[in-house]
């Protein structure tokens, strides 16, 4: 594979996320004309609703799932495989808790309290220095085998810790939806609906944290504001949907990746040398210069195609750091021998 087909489907990425994207929202909208055409308008308003509703509330389980792939370390494609199982999990675990009704659900509101201090311890510790998590991945496999034992992987956590948060957040968001109707089947297949169009909508949002400079401070002040969220409303201070989307854009506004300086283009003064660990964008390992520069092509020269090449090419693997490009140098170096010589020659004639 060459750098060119690299870029293609890096190019590729963006179009296939927003293409996933665009499908979960049709297949609602398409679900809620469906029921348009079956049931009638009032039973289709009730549904996009609800839908809509849902999915304002879910803003906060993204931003929860990110914090918890990234505590965890999570490989990109094992968190597309914990996604995937979420999914199903949460359509089981939301069947429940809307055949259950919002008078039992309202006994496990105490519930959100426990959540938002552990959100808040979280975003503590995500702004103090801790040590590094110690990971054994394997693939996208829940269980692997270590010296013969059967082993759970910290897949498997990330699963159970993801499905319990959205537990904890159907909690709260379930009942708001009964305040738009009292219809099981709206009400179920709203969210579901909400949790595919959720799931599409998530590599989005890994991809803008991605880019952000201070990623986990970002993390720890969206989840903090969170915490504060769900303690104020267990208060009875209600805060809007509008407001928390203002509060979390401008935090994230504030860790915004700031522009990368430009590379700088390095010149060799005649008969002085650079050392190749001070040349930006050049790769050498075990005897390979990488790059399609000039500068690159022109080290390559030096060092492979010119007369005593394989004696520098030794030296520059054997004390990398140490190794002085002085192309120039020894260029002057020839001329000064030569001009000894000559004069030598001379003194003797």
């Amino acid at each position: 594979m060459d750098i060119e087909q690299l870029k293609q489907i890096e190019e590729a990425e963006p179009d296939k996320k927003a293409l996933n994207v665009f499908l979960a929202i049709a297949a609602a909208l398409l679900f809620g004309l469906g029921i348009w055409g079956v049931q009638g308008p009032n039973k289709a308003a009730e549904y996009f609703a609800g839908y809509l509703l849902e999915q304002s509330l879910s803003i906060d389980n993204l931003f929860v799932f990110v914090l918890v792939f990234e505590y965890f370390k999570t490989p990109r494609k094992a968190q597309d495989v914990v996604l995937t199982y979420g999914i199903a999990s949460a359509a089981v675990l939301r069947l429940v808790l809307i055949g259950a009704g919002s008078s039992i659900i309202g006994r496990f509101k105490p519930l959100l309290v426990v959540f938002a201090a552990i959100l808040m311890v979280s975003s503590f510790k995500l702004l103090t220095p801790r040590m590094t998590l110690s990971t054994n991945y394997d693939g996208t496999n829940f269980f692997t085998v270590e010296n013969g034992v059967k082993m759970a992987t910290p897949l498997l956590l990330v699963l159970l810790v993801v499905e319990l948060t959205d537990v904890v957040f159907a909690v709260d968001s379930i009942p708001a939806v009964f305040g738009v109707t009292l219809d099981p089947f709206i009400i179920y297949t709203s969210n579901i609906f909400a949790i595919l169009s959720l799931r599409s909508v998530y590599a989005f949002v890994a991809t803008i944290l991605g880019e952000l400079k201070y990623l986990d401070k970002a993390i720890a002040a969206v989840l903090g504001f969170i915490g504060c969220k769900i303690l104020a409303e267990f208060a009875g201070l209600e805060i809007s949907t509008a407001a928390s989307l203002l509060v979390v854009v401008g935090l994230l506004d504030v860790y915004q990746p700031s522009p990368l300086p430009e590379t700088p283009t390095l010149t060799v003064p005649e008969g002085r040398g650079s050392k190749l660990r001070d040349i930006p964008n050049v790769n050498f390992k075990l005897g390979k210069i990488t790059g399609r520069d000039e500068l690159t092509e022109h080290l390559h020269n030096v060092l492979y195609r010119r007369k005593g090449a394989a004696a520098q090419r030794k030296k520059a693997v054997l004390d990398f750091s140490g190794f002085v490009f002085d192309d120039a140098s020894r260029a002057a170096k020839k001329r000064a021998a030569a001009s000894k010589k000559r004069e030598r020659e001379a003194q003797v004639g």
